[in-house]
C-alpha cells in the first residue's frame, strides 16, 4: 500500500472529505493526486495535513507499517534478480529525490540495511548512512514505532563511536517504555526494542566494547523475557560471549554449541548453523585480539 494511499483511508476512517482535510494548506487537486499515487508532497504540507486526521501519529505509523508488512519483513529472491529490500531502498530514494521529504531517506537507509544483510558482496549502507540515522534518533524525543523499527535493523551494522552514541538515548527509551509493556508479540514494537537492545550489545562485543555491553545487557535483563524464546535465547547468546571474553575456556565454547543445539528440528534451525559459525568466528578474533595485545 502507497502512502497516498495509506493517507486516504485513513481520510475516509475520519470521515472527511478531501476538501476539508486540504483547506488552506494545499488545492484539493494536489491532494487527489497524492492520495491516487500520482504525485508527491513535500514534507512540510505533509505533516500538516496529517494533523487534520485527528489521529495519533503513533497509530499511524503502526498501521502503515501492519498493513506494509510484506515491504518491511519479507526477504526474498524476485526472479533471480534484486532482492525485495534492494528494491525498496531505491523506491525510497528515488521519492526522497523527489519530495525532500527526511523519512523517505531514512526508509532508503533502512532498506539498504536490510538488503546488505542477505547480500554479504553487495554492500551499499555507508557509514555516512548510520550517522544520519544515529543522529537523527538522538533529536527525537520519544521514540514512535518507526523510530523503533529503524533503530532495531541498524544496530547490527553499527560501529564503534556510533554505539556509544546511540546507547544513552537507547537506554533511556527502554526504560521509558517497560512498564506494563510485554514481549510475547513478535510485532510488537517493544519487541522491536528489546531486539535492538541485543542487537547494539551484539555489535558491542564484535568491536570489543565489552563494558558498554554489559551496560545494556544489564538494563535489558530487569525487562521480562520469559514469555519470547528468541530473545531470551539472543540474551543467553551474548551473555556467553561476554563470558568467553573473560575467560576463554573449552566449557563457555561447549554451552554455546548447546545452546545452538535447541533450534534442531524447530522452524528456526537455521539459527543452528548460522550461530555457530558466528561463534567460530567470535573465538578466532578473541584469539587474535589477545595475542596481540600481548605483544
Amino acid at each position: 500500500m502507497e502512502l497516498g494511499t495509506f493517507f486516504r483511508q485513513q481520510r475516509h476512517d475520519s470521515g472527511l472529505t478531501i476538501d476539508q482535510v486540504a483547506r488552506n494548506i494545499v488545492p484539493a487537486s494536489v491532494l487527489s493526486r497524492f492520495e491516487r499515487g500520482e504525485s508527491e508532497l513535500n514534507a512540510s504540507d505533509f505533516l500538516r495535513l496529517l494533523v487534520r486526521l485527528n489521529g495519533d501519529v503513533e497509530y499511524l505509523q503502526k498501521t502503515f507499517i501492519d498493513l506494509n508488512r510484506d515491504r518491511y519483513f519479507t526477504i526474498e529472491m524476485a526472479n533471480g534478480e534484486e532482492l525485495q529490500g534492494r528494491r525498496w531502498q531505491h523506491h525510497y530514494a528515488d521519492l526522497y529525490k523527489t519530495t525532500g521529504w527526511f523519512y523517505y531517506r531514512l526508509a532508503a537507509i533502512r532498506f539498504s540495511v536490510v538488503a546488505d544483510m542477505y547480500q554479504q558482496p553487495h554492500r551499499e549502507t555507508t557509514p555516512e548512512s548510520f550517522d544520519i540515522v544515529v543522529g537523527y534518533l538522538n533529536t527525537i524525543p520519544d521514540w514512535g514505532t518507526f523510530e523503533i523499527n529503524l533503530m532495531s535493523t541498524i544496530s547490527v551494522g553499527l560501529v564503534d563511536d556510533q554505539l556509544t552514541r546511540i546507547t544513552p538515548k537507547l537506554l533511556s527509551v527502554l526504560a521509558a517504555k517497560s512498564a506494563g509493556a510485554g514481549v510475547r508479540d513478535r510485532n510488537s514494537s517493544f519487541y522491536d526494542l528489546v531486539a535492538a537492545c541485543q542487537g547494539v550489545a551484539l555489535s558491542m562485543t564484535r568491536d570489543h566494547l565489552y563494558r558498554d555491553a554489559k551496560v545494556v545487557m544489564q538494563a535489558v535483563a530487569k525487562v521480562p523475557l520469559e514469555q519470547n524464546m528468541i530473545l531470551l535465547y539472543n540474551q543467553a547468546k551474548i551473555r556467553l560471549r561476554l563470558a568467553y571474553h573473560d575467560d576463554p575456556t573449552a566449557e563457555t565454547t561447549e554451552q554455546m554449541r548447546q545452546l545452538t543445539d535447541t533450534w534442531q528440528g524447530t522452524q528456526y534451525d537455521y539459527f543452528r548453523a548460522t550461530d555457530w559459525q558466528s561463534w567460530q568466528r567470535f573465538i578466532g578474533k578473541e584469539a587474535a585480539y589477545r595475542a596481540h595485545n600481548q605483544h
